[in-house]
């Protein structure tokens, strides 16, 4: 009984195909491998042109910081308030949007690094390489420019879905006014 599953694993491992067995059925259906190929892409391709895309878009206006007018026995001319932001300044700003902290706060408050895709089956890693990964993509898709002549920065995201435009947008929004209230009682002190 012994010497029938001998003879039956030498026959299953004669019948095993080899490198040349699957070049063979290639070459044999090379259309049909062709068209298929052809096919999916084609499909793929189709999708991504006709799916919905959401893009969300955020308009900030840029302004100076509170002037506290100092307090004195004598009256004094009260600080100018509504002063022309310099495009310097309006550049900063747009700078900061960019920074790689923003950036990551924004990632880790809206849940970017978590998000399942296609291919990231293949990106396996860390939590830390992950936001990383995702803050490095953020950064592409979100488009920042500032409006010429004016004191207003507008922000937009795409992504297929909307709920997260509009949650990464509120995020981004959110992580740079609490960095702005936090430099700005920083430097009051």
């Amino acid at each position: 009984m012994n010497g029938e599953f001998q003879l039956a694993a030498r026959e299953m491992h004669a019948r095993a195909p080899t490198a040349r067995d699957l070049a063979v059925v290639f070459f044999r259906h090379q259309r049909l491998f062709a068209v298929t190929f052809i096919l999916v892409l084609s499909a793929g391709l189709l999708y991504s042109l006709l799916s919905a895309s959401y893009t969300s878009q955020m308009k900030l206006v840029v302004r100076r910081g509170r002037i506290d007018p100092a307090v004195s026995p004598t009256q004094t001319i009260p600080p100018q308030q509504n002063a022309m932001i310099t495009e310097e300044e309006l550049n900063s700003a747009v700078e900061l949007f960019r920074d790689e902290d923003v950036l990551r706060a924004v990632v880790a408050d809206s849940g970017l690094a978590d998000r399942r895709s296609w291919i990231s089956w293949l990106r396996k890693g860390t939590v830390q390489q992950r936001e990383e990964r995702a803050a490095r993509q953020l950064s592409q898709e979100l488009e920042i420019r500032p409006v010429r002549k004016s004191q207003v920065i507008t922000i937009s995201y795409h992504s297929r879905d909307p709920k997260l435009s509009a949650t990464v947008l509120r995020s981004l929004a959110d992580v740079y006014l609490t960095r702005q209230a936090h430099h700005r009682s920083r430097h009051a002190r």
